[in-house]
């Protein structure tokens, strides 16, 4: 590296797609190491980090539409805005097939260099290494397309038979077969304080101060006070929150 020489201007890109995965501040501070080595050495350019867009936990790198701070990097890309970008891995900037062949496709019309801190420059102008990274981003979108469809079959088979499908929502659990909803013993007696407190007129507010609920869930528990009740009494809850009577012995 040599001072006389104009710094690269550097873009870094950050996401999380699930929390097994590297943490958003150990992505940035892995791009702050991969641009301290490429200033510190001598035949490189030197580089100067630009900012780093981060678009948070649960940014699947299969779908560009909810991803924003992606949507700057690749127009500051094909407005020459940038020298190089750089990720904690390749598949942060895109795993969509269509998606990883705008990026690669813009980077080497206006010569934009893609880096990835752990294998470094792609080469981009061997068109062997763009038809391997396209043949990838092929592969994985294909398994996730098989993955999406085997989910939503998983889904409507549920639903059909009528099971509940979701999250449970406060104060209950599901069954031991994973079908129906019912009472969580750790917290359906606060539930039943709500309807106390309700029913001796008093407001959202002061039940939340009695109860380890806000004023909104509250809401939703009066809301569903039927059904709450009913699994207090032995029924189950099925799809759309259909009450499920016991079966009688």
């Amino acid at each position: 590296m040599t001072d006389e020489q104009e710094p690269l201007v550097v873009d870094g890109y950050t996401r999380l797609s699930q929390d097994s995965d590297r943490s958003i501040p150990r992505q940035k501070e892995k791009i702050q190491e991969y641009i301290n080595e490429l200033n510190d050495r001598d035949d490189h350019p030197p580089v100067v980090l630009n900012t780093i867009f981060d678009d948070g936990r649960w940014s699947s790198g299969f779908s560009t539409a909810n991803r924003g701070e992606y949507g700057q990097v690749l127009e500051r890309i094909k407005n020459s805005e940038a020298d190089l970008v750089v990720a904690d891995g390749k598949r942060r900037f895109a795993r969509d097939f269509d998606d990883t062949m705008d990026l690669i496709l813009s980077c080497r019309s206006t010569g934009v260099e893609l880096h990835d801190t752990s294998t470094g420059t792609l080469d981009l102008d061997d068109s062997m290494n763009v038809a391997i990274e396209l043949l990838q981003a092929a592969t994985e979108h294909k398994a996730m397309r098989r993955y999406i469809e085997k989910s939503i079959e998983e889904t409507n088979r549920r639903t059909d038979a009528g099971y509940y499908h979701g999250q449970p929502p406060v104060a209950l659990r599901f069954d031991e077969n994973k079908q129906f909803l019912v009472a969580d013993e750790n917290r359906i007696d606060d539930v039943l304080r709500v309807y106390e407190l309700r029913d001796a007129g008093e407001s959202y507010r002061s039940i939340a101060e009695e109860v380890p609920w806000s004023p909104p869930t509250i809401g939703k528990l009066i809301d569903r006070r039927d059904q709450y009740e009913a699994v207090v009494e032995g029924a189950k809850l099925g799809f759309k929150f259909t009450i499920v009577e016991p079966e009688l012995t």
